[in-house]
C-alpha cells in the first residue's frame, strides 16, 4: 500500500515548505549537491 507513505511525505513536505527557518550547514551542502547535479534535458 502506497497511500500512507505518500501522505506523510506530502505532510513532512508542507511543514518544510511552510517553515521559515534557516537551513543548517548540512542542510545547504545537500541543497548544494542536489543542485549541482541536476540535468537539463533538451
Amino acid at each position: 500500500d502506497t497511500e500512507k507513505p505518500a501522505v506523510d511525505l506530502a505532510e513532512r513536505l508542507a511543514e518544510a515548505l511552510a517553515s521559515d527557518t534557516p537551513l543548517t550547514p548540512e542542510q545547504r551542502r545537500a541543497r548544494g549537491g542536489l543542485t549541482n547535479r541536476q540535468v537539463t534535458l533538451s
